[in-house]
């Protein structure tokens, strides 16, 4: 045993050149193994641990959306903390940055930063930020009378930074990028708002049910106003608008109910006179006087000084606001009813609401309201009447007649008038867009369940492993080479060869286990510098700098596993086939059977049938590149069957033939080496492939048709943090916006309801993208190219389809086909489930997608359908801008609407960005398909070699039959030149069938540099090959002359 063991200690060090190189191999295969395990172990080590960084001890999460809760509801909820959270922005060297800005309980009055946001302003702006928030108050922004400031500015001083360890990176959206937080007290915010005393975010380190919620939560919370008056029970709101579910509720249950509706009328008219800018009520009743369908009550003021009586027409205009307050005026004709004291309904407090900038000024003139109103109308008379009157109704008119035309998307009265107390359980908190979340559960599974970084990185360096485990067999055929006597005379001696092949096995298994222990620690090497290049270098890939080493027993043991298992089976196969080789040889066994030519025809056949049609459909106009890769890699395995197949053959012949030339000679070379060489060519080829795939592959934006198909045609990508009340796609809307006067081209406006961000920049599983209302009618109008949909319909038929509802509740939408397959993980026809503003379920399912566009991350729905769904998310976020004079354009609109915290992109570098994540896999692809190519190369040089090494006796018998040393010198040159070229040149076909119908994407300048590699790298591996056949020859010269 003893004896046994010294041998296997002498074999191995008198080979180490050889083993050194097989546990190198082992080694790099273990490491990439391993370490991309332990990556995919990290990323989702990090994303949860984010998880508690974003979320705090948060189980719970009350959201009023689009709307506040009074804070009077934390008072049951001991352990929980209100919010008050805002978008705004603030600005930093000459750039917007939206901000996230969070009202807590907090003592002082400074403010405090976190530190990503710190680290972008630097310590010299920390002092004094000025944050621009929304100041729509109480009153919805989208509804007609509000103050046409959408914004309004506070100085904040920073009194310091919290660190992520004191929530500083609290975040409720399912993303790793981390946000930008300003962390200010409750009431200052609130008094910037002119919110006092409300909250709309409540967290709660407890699990709230349902139920808890409905015990906890009263409809005064959410400002229902219920008053016991001397004739009545008046229900109001304080955001002036009751919800159209609580009308419906109090309405069907109490009989004598009676709506009410305070609206500014543009004008009352009579055959007389008119009356400019008149606050009107209309109602179903009042003092006893029902009233019908086109009836009006007019004060006595208003009917003396338009000189009407009872039964007398009047006509009233107002206007009629659409989707982002399109305005039309409308006029109708009422008939006079009755005519009422003016004190009277003067007495009536609370026939007219208080509109804000409109009821609280002390002129007609001062009215701040962002309606087209001409003030040369008013008149000495109309401020004296509001001198002493207010916003008292000039007419009163029936509710019947006017609602369609004034309700809005957050209510359909102002106030209701009960006859009794209403059941107010009936109530829900949906129903005033109160939610209830528990976000923690959803949050684990996004992060454990988002991008496979160890699939990726397993992919990604599948070359490397493949390419180790052809360098552990390359070696140890040209050791077992340099050995065959000794194998040769163990077998004649009587040595089986299952024995020689346990001896071997013996040598090389000690140095297998080496490797995958060096492995190990290397693989926590690389898993280091991975995860330190996705923080840096390939930040494009993570959008996070973040990243910390996580890793489970179970993730190395099975790494241990795999790598062992496969490495021992390489090892294996290069022992039973040399040692099979060495016996068929002793033995004096040449021949070829027809059986396995037979077999690899028929593999080749098919391999060239695959490719063929692998490559047609990848062409076709609904396949994605990677059926071309497909397409390419099927080549590059024909190739390599059929050089194959065509070496059996001709040796074959060869045998069959008893004559001698330089032909047949390298023929019978390339035979005896085939397999060896096959694995060269297949390693040497693949690395070329992937080198140029990727390179080819690479998405340019140069070709106009490519770029209007992503962009539809428009030039800019303009998003705002102050949603915008008017269309800036419309004159009109324009106009209110102040960007008319240098406006040119064309507008698409598109409305959003904040989700995740469901785009290749997020790691996480998301399940719930983020929606965007568009006119189907416009976007059918723009050049976005339309991939697949269900219903097999043309481009026309498609957008008309998705106009309509699917059936209740259930509404089609587009999406990009990379955003459906890989970051949701849906087909087409699969069903995202959402909730509407008043809490019904909705069903959103994918019909169609875009081939890739400037909407990814979104989902498309139209815009109608979408103010069904949101009613309250009114304001428009997102427009592009179609222009010849972009760049003038994009400078025109960040100065004109900076108030709303714009942010302008030019469309192709938006898609630039998008593309990042993609490159940078690329450029991580190429980077280990290089290492793998240089292995590749490794394993020809070791090829080469072993050829050459196994010539020396056969250069001897060419010099025995007179060959000189040229044509000794050519036939080497040929041998072992023939392997490499075919594996680049089959590598780089390959690659070009591999980029599909992409060819015109494909800058001159790509091509060039191709072409250059190509003969770069045929010139190199000649002289290469040139000069080891020199060194043989010269080194037999020698030997010769000794």
């Amino acid at each position: 045993m003893k004896f046994r063991g010294h041998i296997r200690t002498s074999n191995v060090r008198y080979f180490t050149r050889y083993y050194r190189l097989v546990l190198l191999s082992v080694a790099v295969a273990m490491t990439v193994i391993v370490g991309s395990l332990m990556i995919g172990d990290s990323v989702r080590g990090t994303l949860r641990a984010q998880v508690d960084e974003r979320l705090g001890e948060s189980q719970s999460i009350i959201f009023a959306r689009e709307s506040y809760l009074d804070e009077s509801i934390l008072d049951p909820l001991p352990e929980a903390e209100g919010y008050l959270l805002m978008q705004g922005f603030i600005s930093h060297n000459g750039m917007l940055h939206p901000v996230m800005v969070w009202g807590c309980q907090m003592e002082g009055d400074a403010a405090f930063i976190n530190e990503p946001l710190a680290k972008e302003l630097g310590e010299e702006e920390m002092e004094n930020l000025v944050l621009r928030l929304p100041s729509a108050g109480m009153v919805p922004s989208g509804s007609l009378f509000v103050t046409d400031n959408y914004t309004t500015s506070l100085r904040l001083k920073v009194a310091g930074v919290r660190s992520s360890e004191e929530g500083g990176n609290m975040n409720l959206r399912t993303e790793q990028v981390q946000p930008f937080n300003i962390f200010l007290p409750r009431h200052i915010l609130a008094e910037a708002m002119e919110v006092d005393a409300k909250i709309n975010l409540i967290l709660s380190p407890r699990l709230i049910t349902e139920d808890e919620l409905l015990a906890v939560w009263q409809p005064h919370h959410s400002g229902l106003v219920i008053k016991q008056m001397p004739q009545y029970v008046e229900a109001t709101s304080s955001r002036i608008f009751l919800q159209e579910h609580v009308v419906d509720r109090f309405y069907t249950s109490d009989k004598n109910a009676n709506r009410l509706y305070s609206y500014l009328a543009n004008g009352i008219a009579s055959e007389r006179d008119t009356i400019p800018y008149s606050f009107v009520t209309a109602l179903d009743s009042y003092a006893g006087i029902e009233l019908g369908a086109g009836e009006v009550i007019l004060s006595d003021y208003s009917a003396r000084r338009l000189g009407a009586k009872v039964g007398d027409n009047v006509r009233i205009s107002y206007f009629k606001a659409e989707e982002l307050k399109h305005l039309s005026t409308i006029e109708r004709e009422f008939k006079v009813r009755a005519i009422l004291p003016l004190e009277q309904l003067h007495a009536d407090e609370h026939l007219s609401a208080e509109f804000p900038g409109l009821s609280d000024v002390e002129r007609c003139t001062e009215w701040d309201s962002d309606l087209p109103l001409d003030m040369d109308l008013i008149e000495d008379e109309d401020e004296a009447y509001w001198e002493h009157y207010r916003q008292t109704p000039k007419a009163l008119i029936a509710y019947s007649s006017v609602i369609d035309d004034w309700q809005s998307d957050y209510g359909t009265a102002t106030a209701l008038r009960l006859s009794s107390m209403p059941d107010l359980t009936a109530l829900q908190p949906d129903m005033f867009g109160v939610e209830i979340m528990h976000p923690r559960e959803d949050a684990i599974y996004a992060a454990q369940n988002g991008v496979d970084f160890s699939s990726l990185f397993l992919a990604l360096g599948f070359f490397i492993v493949v390419s180790a485990l052809l360098l552990i067999y390359t070696p140890l055929m040209e050791m077992y080479e340099s050995r065959r006597e000794e194998m040769q005379t163990l077998l004649t001696i009587g040595f089986t060869p299952a024995r020689i092949r346990r001896m071997l096995a013996s040598e090389a298994m000690p140095i297998v286990l080496g490797g995958v222990v060096a492995g190990i620690f290397a693989g926590v090497i690389y898993t280091i510098i991975i995860l330190w290049l996705l923080e840096s270098v390939w930040h494009g890939a993570t959008h996070t700098a973040s990243f910390s080493l996580h890793f489970r027993p179970i993730t190395i043991l099975l790494g241990t596993v795999a790598s062992t298992a496969l490495t021992a089976a390489v090892v294996a196969w290069a022992i039973r086939g040399a040692v099979g080789k060495f016996d068929t040889e002793r033995k004096g066994v040449d021949a070829i059977s027809t059986k396995s030519i037979a077999t690899r025809g028929v593999l080749f056949s098919l391999l060239a049938i695959a490719t063929i049609v692998t490559y047609i459909y990848a062409i076709s106009a609904t396949a994605s590149v990677l059926v071309a890769v497909v397409a390419g890699l099927c080549f590059m395995l024909t190739a390599m069957v059929g050089i194959d197949l065509w070496t059996m053959v001709r040796r074959q012949k060869a045998l069959q033939v008893n004559t001698l030339s330089p032909r047949r000679i390298i023929e019978g070379s390339l035979y005896a080496s085939r397999r060896g060489a096959m694995l060269s060519l297949l390693t040497l080829a693949f690395g070329v492939f992937i080198t140029f795939v990727v390179g080819l592959n690479r998405r340019s934006f140069d070709n106009g048709a490519e770029l209007s198909a992503a962009t539809g045609g428009y030039d800019l990508w303009c998003e705002t943090s102050v949603a915008m009340q008017h269309d800036p796609s419309t004159e009109a809307g324009r106009k209110e916006l102040g960007i008319a006067s240098q406006w040119s081209g064309d507008a698409l406006a598109l409305k959003r309801y904040g989700a995740d961000d469901a785009s290749c920049m997020n790691l996480n599983k998301i399940s719930l993208p983020s929606v965007l209302g568009v006119n189907a009618d416009a976007l059918e109008q723009a050049q976005f190219e339309v991939g697949d949909n269900i219903f097999n319909a043309d481009r026309r038929e498609l957008f008309h389809l998705i106009r309509k509802p699917l059936a209740e509740d259930t509404y089609p939408a587009i999406v990009d086909a990379t955003v459906l397959m890989w970051s949701l993980g849906k087909q087409l026809g699969d069903t995202l489930h959402y909730s509407t503003h008043d809490g019904r379920a909705l069903r959103i399912i994918p019909v169609a997608t875009f081939t890739g566009s400037i909407f990814h991350g979104n989902i498309l729905i139209d815009s109608e359908l979408f103010d069904k769904a949101w009613p309250e998310n009114n304001g428009c976020n997102i427009f592009l801008v179609r222009s010849s004079e972009s760049n003038d354009m994009k400078q025109y609109l960040q100065q004109s609407l900076y108030e709303y915290g714009i942010r302008v992109t030019p469309t192709h570098e938006r898609l630039e960005t998008i593309n990042e994540v993609t490159d940078t896999y690329l450029s991580i692809f190429m980077t280990l398909g290089s290492i793998g190519l240089l292995l590749g190369l490794l394993s020809f040089a070791i090829v080469v070699r072993k050829n050459l090494t196994r010539s020396a006796e056969d250069i001897r018998y060419y010099r025995l039959l007179g060959f000189p040393t040229r044509r000794i010198a050519s036939i080497l040159y040929e041998e072992n030149i023939f392997i490499p070229r075919i594996a680049i040149l089959s590598g780089v076909v390959g690659a070009m069938i591999g980029i599909g119908r992409g060819w015109s994407a494909v800058g001159v300048w790509i091509w060039i540099g191709g072409v250059a590699v190509v003969a770069a790298m045929l010139i190199l591996v000649r002289l290469f090959v040139r000069l080891q056949i020199e060194q043989v020859l010269a080194s037999h010269d020698i030997t010769k002359t000794h």
